[in-house]
């Protein structure tokens, strides 16, 4: 599949990734008392148990041995104050307060485990602890993040801003952190045998930096909630950048990578494995990324490259093309004989619970009506949620593969799907692949008053077919879609549309076929910065109007 253009999409996502974030999602320990014990020193360093012994540790040169349990440093008895020390601070955010180390050479701070000492930090606009112009610290055995909250985070994990040698080996970085690592102005970044998980942004990002290591790391969960992230790794002016022998699995993301003016980034011996990209895979610019011995398997990767960016190399320097790339990616819902579990839905909430990867909805009843569901507007699945529109809910279905809704008689105006909110379309499906909808109406209630929602909305989705559907008004248009490919819209009836009847934006592969249009308050089909599109077997151009 071509690339478009969509710089200002990539800005206003990456808006959107910093704003619109995810909450935590991992167990705390029981929290330890701030108040301070006696320590002990013995031949590998200090032992500390509290928070105030950690702090009052710091120095450089120092060895601070973490015993097991929750240190949260916002329990710390001069948080938010002047302190004693001139090694560490309180820098003030939205919030609350974080803690910055400054000027600390020499520093290893050393946990019991990555399950057993765990740092952690109420504010959400806080990085969990921030290293400035510190040389030579090695952080190991732990695991960082915030604590359990009801808002979003907008702070990261680890921070660390002109920084030289820091070392973390065995470390966990979660969410609701928006980056796992974030390094600024630094040099010579190791992060090995760790474990990235949950953060709603990246896993890594850089900044004019050199020398940064990520190796044999397990990375996944990166970009969870509404929006998905922005790219597991980030580097910008950046050089001696190596990926290598990581698990990357289980994210969802605007890119795997995005790269601008710096040397080549190195990525070898990945495993990277289910992940959703969005956009494309690759995003470099001004940048070389070397490809060696990855595997790349189950993903749903819609392009490799942004256009109008460079293309990776394998070791030899030969250039990768997306027909390269994409005979790589080993996907097991690439045919058709999938297994799919078949679910027959005799009620909203049956419908609801059903949706799912690899999953057969049968439509057994006339009438389902989104408004009636138990949690409407409150109540999300893993698969489906519902976002706010001027008078009500509308129902998103997002990162679902191999989908199927349909009615088992194939009687359209048998099985009806509808929605009261004028605001909000039908069904809305966002970064979904392999959708299959069919047989059945939808449409909104008999309502006073007009609609500004459609009918069927699709957002960055490939492999769509709706077939031998009635789409209707209320509704302003019957079928949407933005930044898809591979659409076919067949033997459908799409009526009293106040807009129009299908409308497709930076859209590939469009197939429309034996419909019917009546009753529409605009023209029947409208195409926007759309390539390959078809029309009843005919070829029509990718921006026209069609009465």
């Amino acid at each position: 599949m071509s690339n478009m253009k969509r710089t200002s999409v990539w800005l206003l996502v990456l808006a959107l990734v910093v704003g619109l974030l995810t909450g935590c999602g991992t167990e705390q320990e029981e929290q330890l008392p701030s108040e301070s014990v006696a320590e002990t020193v013995s031949a590998t360093g200090q032992t500390v148990k509290t928070v105030d012994d950690l702090l009052a540790a710091i120095a450089p040169g120092a060895e601070i041995n973490l015993e097991a349990g929750t240190y949260n440093l916002s329990a710390a008895a001069d948080y938010g104050k002047d302190t004693a020390s001139e090694y560490y601070e309180w820098i003030s955010v939205g919030d609350g307060y974080a803690l910055r180390l400054v000027g600390v050479d020499n520093l290893t701070l050393r946990g019991s485990g990555m399950d057993a000492t765990t740092l952690s930090a109420e504010p959400r606009y806080a990085d969990v602890m921030v290293l400035l112009n510190c040389d030579n610290v090695t952080l190991e055995d732990f695991t960082a993040g915030h604590t359990e909250g009801a808002s979003e985070c907008t702070g990261g994990v680890l921070a660390l801003q002109g920084c030289r040698g820091i070392a973390m080996n065995q470390v966990g970085l979660y969410g609701c952190g928006v980056n796992g690592v974030d390094a600024q102005h630094c040099s010579n970044i190791s992060i090995g045998d760790s474990r990235i998980y949950d953060c709603s942004s990246s896993a890594v990002t850089a900044n004019d930096s050199s020398g940064v290591t990520v190796e044999r790391c397990e990375i996944n969960n990166i970009g969870g909630g509404n929006y998905g992230g922005f790219a597991v790794f980030s580097v910008n002016q950046c050089s001696d950048v190596s990926i290598s022998d990581n698990r990357i699995f289980d994210n969802n993301m605007y890119s795997l990578l995005v790269a601008g003016d710096g040397s080549p980034v190195e990525m070898r011996g990945n495993q990277i494995t289910g992940n959703r990209v969005w956009e494309s895979a690759f995003n470099l610019y001004n940048a070389e990324l070397v490809l060696d011995e990855n595997t790349f398997e189950n993903n749903v990767i819609r392009n490799w490259y942004q256009e109008g960016a460079s293309s990776a190399v394998d070791k030899e320097g030969t250039p990768l093309s997306e027909t390269d790339l994409d005979s790589m990616n080993i996907r097991n819902d690439q045919e058709d004989a999938v297994e799919r579990n078949v679910v027959h839905a005799a009620t909203v909430d049956e419908l609801l619970e059903a949706i799912a990867p690899n999953t057969e909805i049968i439509l057994d009843e006339a009438l389902y009506d989104f408004s009636t569901a138990a949690g409407y507007g409150e109540t999300a699945g893993e698969y489906y949620y519902w976002e706010e529109t001027f008078d009500g809910p509308e129902l998103v279905i997002s990162d679902v593969d191999n989908l199927v809704i349909r009615s088992e008689d194939g009687d359209v105006k048998a099985h009806t799907l509808t929605a009261v909110p004028r605001y909000a379309n039908v069904l809305s499906f966002k970064r979904c692949s392999n959708i299959s909808l069919s047989g059945f109406t939808a449409g909104h209630t008999v309502e006073p008053g007009s609609c500004i929602g459609g009918v069927l909305k699709f957002t960055d989705s490939d492999r769509i077919q709706v077939d031998n559907c009635g789409l209707y008004g209320c509704g302003i248009l019957g079928v949407q879609t933005e930044f898809c490919g591979d659409v076919t819209v067949s033997n459908c009836d799409i009526y009293e549309c106040s807009m129009g009847g299908i409308s497709m934006y930076c859209t590939e592969y469009i197939v429309i076929e034996k419909c019917t249009f009546r009753d529409l308050g605009g023209d029947s089909m409208m195409f926007s910065g759309c390539e390959n599109v078809k029309v009843d077997e005919k070829a029509v151009d990718g921006n026209i109007s069609i009465k």
